[in-house]
């Protein structure tokens, strides 16, 4: 006989000095309006759709990380941005994907993010979508991971790395 695990209800918990208690933060953070909702709809999450609080995450720095579109009209999807620095109160729809790079990685991230909106990669990037609304086409993380540069390409990012070391500038974006 095989025992049934009770699941534990998450719910709002309070404090006498005005504050709730944040399980992704595993701390007290006083209670606005836009926390209780954030700490509610937590609630909501983990109740009813089955997520750890351990999933989540709250007030994250994004700067350095790359942002792209996973669904919307065709030419919208792809559509990418480097974060530069997180705004306050940034709120991310589940409709984007995130890229954190990782130390010493082959790929600069300002590089890949003007090379995506090249012909050859949006050709690529159209021919991956899903979906048979014309309003809101899909492209899949494995669909972003199976792209294809040109080593050609490569090979200019390098180029315009040393370039830019040599001369002491941010090789952060490639010249038109």
């Amino acid at each position: 006989m095989t025992s049934a695990k009770k699941k534990t209800e998450l719910t709002l918990q309070r404090n006498d000095k005005g504050q709730l208690f944040s399980p992704v933060r595993s701390k007290w953070v006083f209670e606005t309006p836009e926390e209780r909702v954030r700490q509610e709809w937590l609630c909501v999450l983990v109740n009813e759709y089955g997520y750890q609080p351990e999933q989540m995450g709250e007030e994250r720095d994004l700067t350095g990380d790359w942002l792209i579109s996973r669904a919307n009209i065709t030419r919208l999807v792809g559509a990418c941005a480097l974060v530069k620095e997180t705004p306050p109160r940034l709120m991310l729809c589940d409709k984007i994907f995130r890229a954190v790079w990782r130390p010493r990685s082959p790929v600069l991230p300002a590089y890949l993010d003007e090379v995506i909106k090249t012909p050859h990669l949006r050709q690529q990037i159209e021919a991956s979508l899903t979906d048979t609304s014309p309003t809101m086409k899909n492209i899949s993380k494995p669909a972003l991971l199976a792209l294809r540069q040109q080593a050609s390409q490569l090979r200019e990012q390098a180029r315009r790395q040393i370039e830019a070391a040599l001369l002491g500038q941010d090789c952060a974006a490639p010249a038109a």
